[in-house]
C-alpha cells in the first residue's frame, strides 16, 4: 500500500475558518492533495492511503486517514 501525507502548520483545526479559503491555511492544497492521491487520469487509484494533519490553532493537531474502501 502506497502511504501520502500532507502535512500542513497553518491549517485550521476548527470549522470557522471563514469563507475565504484560499486564506485559511490554504485548504486548498490539502483538497488537490486528495484528488492527486486518489484519481487518475481515467480511473480510481486503489492501495492508497492519504494522512492528513492539521497542525493550526486553535484547537489540538487534527489527524485524518482516508483511504478507499475495497
Amino acid at each position: 500500500m502506497r502511504s501520502f501525507i500532507y502535512y500542513s502548520k497553518t491549517a485550521p483545526t476548527s470549522g470557522n475558518f471563514g469563507s475565504d479559503i484560499y486564506k485559511a491555511g490554504r485548504l486548498d492544497i490539502a483538497i488537490h492533495s486528495v484528488i492527486a492521491a486518489f484519481f487518475l487520469s481515467h480511473e480510481f487509484r486503489s492501495g492508497v492511503k492519504l494522512h492528513l494533519i492539521f497542525d493550526g490553532q486553535p484547537d489540538p493537531t487534527k489527524h485524518l486517514t482516508l483511504q478507499p474502501v475495497t
